[in-house]
């Protein structure tokens, strides 16, 4: 059947696009570049699947599209949850009231984290190139992400303490996640081949 008219916006009321808009540009303003593409991503999604043009017209309806959606798309349920999250976060901001029912979040399966055995870890460090190797140990050792080691610099080493070092290189665009500055002991023989 088809979608009702909506009424001609009133004043005070603000189209999902102004919403997605202004929600993007406080994100842009306030968070990493990284998490400002991916809810730029997931906003983009959202409003593909979405006919209403009012932020005052969404209700819990919209959020059980997007639940569909993503699953006839064939997405992950934690990743259909993620952007149901964003897309709330965006409206309510703008001022939605979209309110869920108990029992509305589909659960999610936790994924079994597959840890490498010491064999695993020697066969493959015993494929790397030396630079490759040193690479792979830090992230091995430290937990960091991605981003943490690309960014690693000489002073971000404790030489003294045998640890290394999250910290921000604004002159390199760098901030860690969460502004979390941190140190992370790592064994001796790390620090060494470093």
């Amino acid at each position: 059947q088809p979608a009702a008219e909506e009424p001609v916006p009133t004043k005070g009321d603000t189209s999902i696009d102004a919403a997605i808009r202004d929600y993007l540009r406080d994100v842009q303003a306030t968070k990493g570049a990284a998490t400002h593409r991916a809810y730029e991503h997931d906003l983009k999604w959202f409003r593909a699947r979405c006919q209403k043009h009012l932020v005052s017209r969404l209700d819990r309806s919209d959020t059980m599209v997007l639940f569909a959606a993503g699953r006839e798309e064939g997405l992950n349920q934690k990743t259909i949850n993620k952007r149901v999250i964003i897309m709330l976060q965006a409206m309510r901001a703008a001022g939605a009231s979209v309110e869920l029912r108990r029992g509305d979040w589909p659960k999610t399966t936790e994924k079994k984290v597959d840890i490498y055995q010491p064999q695993e870890l020697t066969k493959f460090f015993a494929a790397c190139t030396v630079e490759d190797r040193l690479v792979f140990q830090v992230f091995l050792c430290t937990g960091f992400r991605e981003r943490e080691v690309a960014n690693l610099a000489w002073t971000d080493i404790d030489w003294r303490e045998g640890k290394l070092n999250v910290s921000a290189k604004p002159e390199l665009g760098f901030t860690p996640k969460s502004y979390e500055e941190r140190s992370v002991p790592v064994p001796r023989a790390l620090i060494a081949h470093l």
